[in-house]
């Protein structure tokens, strides 16, 4: 935040009439020395504002002095001497003269002026903020006695240009935001075509587009220190936009962006549009300014958050240099280090990530993040000594993270330390009771310290939370389980868990070997046999017989299936699919097959030939558009689900599917022509309330501010889901939104209460409705709403905003 230039507009009106003034305080001998000292010192001045030569300004104050030792109390060469002082950055001295001129003449605005400037070059804010506030009142006086005189209304302009950059020092930001907004409407009075006979260039005032950026940037400085994020960037904007090729507009510009990224949704689209544009404006200001490595650091920081890492570590290592080049530049801050060593974890460079982790807990040794992160780099090294010790600091200041009891485990596993691992993953479960990884390293570490049940109960609830083995992949869990039920004796059951995981990854040594051994076993105890697995063997030695009957191979492949041989099965089904392609049970089977091996890719390709092969079966294509939508292929999903839709157009949910999936494809317009042909079908009560607060969620969120129109458009869309589904959650929600968007705040009220009879932990319903109270001057209900939301999801900023503009809970 700088100060603009202090205007000499009134000095120059000023020396016009010194001899006028002169003779009314001194004798004619000793005005005409003041005068012509006064003169001297002005062509000198003025020689300066060609030239810049310093020695012209030292000339001219010997003259000053000279005046002011003949006129000890002439306002025009005090105020000259000031001014003198100023151009020199001699500012402690121009404090004096300036204030003794401003106690003579309490109704002229400049000497205040460049008072203030003097005290906010000096970082005294306060007195500045005194100053000028005083400049204000000289002004506004000087303006209700001649309010066409152009001089006062560039001097307002001034005054409160200055004034907002100095109350933004004092910490005043609702004040500082006011004196810009002032600021920018007296400049617009200055651009009203006043008569004067002052001209911009006589003044050496800047131009107006230059002011109007000055100000955009300190308003935005002033709205950004109020958490007014989205009013700020737009102030930033501005400023750049009005003047691109400045180097701190652009930077402040980029930084805004940046604080707006952070401010949304992490991996949000916006975020991620934010720190595109941050990345992208901070290169621009590197541009103009390249050895400012600070602004670099910050690009840095925006490629690492666009996970852009190497082109990251660049710019961190270019910033570094020239640091180190600048005396006095000091060390990064915390951030820089972090993101620098994020960068280089993810680039591979983990010992020099451990290094700036390690100097980013030097400079906030209670982040356990930056702990956490320095253990990881260690571990990634191999040292897992020192990622312990890094860990269990981590783990010292935040004893539930997920993440930090994993490495640690991680880490004391690898140690060797497996009690230790044991007891740090026995903690993780009871932090993430829903992690099947914790329930798997939890196994991992048992066996090795030699409690085979506990191990098997812990991999037993791995499996369950992770059946497709997704978390946990190559059926890595059931694996495990297959050994620890090996060794406790329970064979039926490992050979079911080895099973399991064969038909994860069929070609798992360990579980080869486990399904052999148990097998084998129960071989020697069984008395009985299963009826898939006899039958698949008799069409085993059934297709060897006749290799070429297709459907003997069909049907082993399904017993294969059946008997949860899903890989072998596979095998003969792809067999029996390339011998008849168009083999409608051949390809459901292998589909299924594909299914439940969670081969997502290749189930699609099979459904597609399944479609190809019977075009009119509208559940092939069903299927194919489910297993396209799962794979996240939602153009091919649109094509299947468009065909649907054709030769179905009552089929309300394969119409929402396809509204999704070109939703997904950037297609929103032809998604919502979709959804209101849908709306106009019949079906089934639940599918058109669905489909009509789709379309009231797509009208309401495309509504701009003060957009009535289609708030209520929304609002209709919500009344007809309503009307469909009398329990719609979704649909009372939206029409109490809706309805407080229109002020109709009793309405919004009964619907946000009938939505939360529905559904009473939705946080964000209570703080919609906590805010229509708000607006019905019911206090009470409005702050017990907020509490009961904040009590739902601590993380709800908007609610803790709203408590605390009742001081109910403290600023953060």
């Amino acid at each position: 935040m700088s100060l603009s230039h202090f205007s000499k507009s009134s000095l120059l009106l000023q020396s016009l009439g010194i001899s006028a003034l002169l003779a009314t305080t001194c004798n004619t001998a000793q005005a005409s020395s003041v005068v012509a000292n006064f003169n001297s010192a002005h062509k000198l001045y003025i020689k300066w504002t060609k030239d810049q030569k310093p020695e012209y300004l030292f000339e001219a104050m010997t003259h000053l002095h000279n005046a002011e030792a003949q006129d000890p109390k002439n306002p025009v060469v005090l105020q000259w001497i000031g001014y003198i002082y100023i151009l020199q950055h001699n500012y402690a001295l121009a404090i004096d003269p300036l204030t003794r001129v401003a106690n003579r003449s309490h109704h002229d605005a400049q000497p205040y002026i460049n008072l203030g400037y003097s005290f906010y070059k000096l970082a005294r804010y306060t007195d500045a903020v005194g100053a000028f506030r005083k400049a204000e009142h000289a002004n506004s006086f000087q303006l209700s006695k001649n309010p066409k005189r152009q001089l006062f209304r560039i001097n307002r302009y001034q005054i409160y240009s200055n004034l907002g950059s100095s109350l933004f020092h004092t910490q005043d930001y609702p004040g500082s935001i006011a004196a810009f907004r002032t600021a920018m409407n007296a400049n617009r009075a200055i651009s009203s075509g006043a008569s004067t006979n002052i001209k911009y260039r006589e003044l050496n005032l800047p131009s107006r587009t230059i002011r109007k950026a000055h100000i955009q940037d300190g308003l935005g400085a002033a709205l950004a220190a109020t958490g007014n994020i989205t009013e700020a960037l737009k102030s930033f904007e501005s400023a750049s936009r009005l003047q691109p090729g400045n180097t701190r507009y652009t930077e402040d510009l980029g930084k805004a962006y940046a604080n707006a990224a952070v401010a949304s949704p992490v991996g949000s689209t916006s975020a991620s549009a934010m720190w595109e544009n941050a990345s992208h404006t901070d290169a621009e200001a590197l541009k103009l300014d390249p050895n400012n490595y600070q602004l670099q650091e910050a690009y840095g920081i925006a490629l690492v958050e666009q996970h852009k890492d190497h082109e990251a570590v660049d710019q961190f290592e270019s910033a570094a240099h020239k640091r180190s080049s600048i005396d006095g530049a000091g060390s990064p801050g915390f951030d820089v280090l972090f993101h620098h060593g994020e960068a280089c974890i993810n680039t591979g460079h983990t010992s020099q990530a451990e290094t700036l982790f390690l100097a980013a807990t030097k400079l906030k040794p209670k982040d356990a993040t930056a702990w956490q992160w320095a253990g990881y780099a260690a571990l990634q090294q191999g040292n897992n000594p020192s990622a312990i010790a890094y860990l269990q600091n981590a783990r010292t200041l935040e004893p539930d993270s997920p993440k930090i009891l994993l490495n640690l485990g991680m880490a004391q596993f690898k140690n060797g330390n497996f009690k230790d691992a044991e007891a740090t993953y026995t903690d993780l479960t009871r932090v993430s009771p829903d992690s099947a990884t914790a329930y798997y390293s939890l196994g991992n570490a048992c066996v090795k310290a030699g409690g085979m049940q506990t191990a098997a109960a812990a991999y037993e609830q791995a499996v369950k939370l992770d059946p497709a083995s997704v978390a946990i992949p190559k059926g890595l869990a059931y694996v495990g389980l297959g050994y620890s039920l090996l060794h406790t004796g329970d064979i039926a059951q490992a050979q079911v868990a080895y099973s399991h995981a064969l038909s994860i990854d069929p070609n798992n040594v360990d579980a080869s070997t486990g399904y052999a051994l148990a097998s084998t076993q129960l071989a020697r105890s069984s008395t009985g046999t299963d009826a898939w697995a006899t039958a698949a063997v008799a069409l085993h030695r059934a297709t060897s017989l006749d290799p070429t009957n297709n459907d003997l191979r069909i049907a082993y492949g399904e017993a294969l299936l059946r008997s949860h041989r899903d890989s072998k099965a596979q095998s003969v089904l792809l067999h029996a699919v390339d011998t008849s392609p168009k083999n409608e049970v051949a390809l459901k089977l292998l589909a299924r097959s594909q299914q439940n091996q969670g081969d997502i890719a290749g189930e699609t390709k099979t459904l597609s030939q399944l479609v190809a092969a019977e075009p009119d079966n509208i559940q092939y294509r069903q299927l194919l558009a489910n297993a396209q939508m799962v794979q996240l292929d939602y153009s091919g999903a649109a094509s299947t689900l468009t065909t649907i839709v054709r030769d179905q157009p009552n089929n309300l949910s394969a119409a929402f599917q396809l509204y999704t999936a070109l939703s997904h494809t950037g297609h929103e317009h032809q998604a919502l022509m979709v959804l209101q042909d849908a709306s106009k079908r019949s079906g089934p009560a639940a599918q058109k309330a669905v489909i009509f607060n789709a379309l009231g969620d797509e009208t309401y969120s495309s509504a701009h501010k003060n957009d009535n129109t289609r708030v209520k458009a929304a609002q209709r869309y919500f009344y007809e889901a309503l009307s469909a589904n009398h329990h719609s959650n979704d649909a009372l929600r939206g029409l109490g939104v809706t309805a407080l968007k229109l002020g109709a705040y009793k309405h919004a009220i009964l619907f946000l209460t009938r939505a939360l009879a529905i559904n009473p932990d939705d946080a964000p319903t209570y703080v919609a409705r906590g805010y229509a109270y708000e607006q019905m001057q019911q206090i009470k209900a409005a702050i017990a709403d907020y509490r009961r939301a904040l009590k739902l999801d601590p993380q709800n900023a908007q609610a803790r905003a709203n408590l605390q503009r009742f001081a109910i809970v403290p600023k953060s």
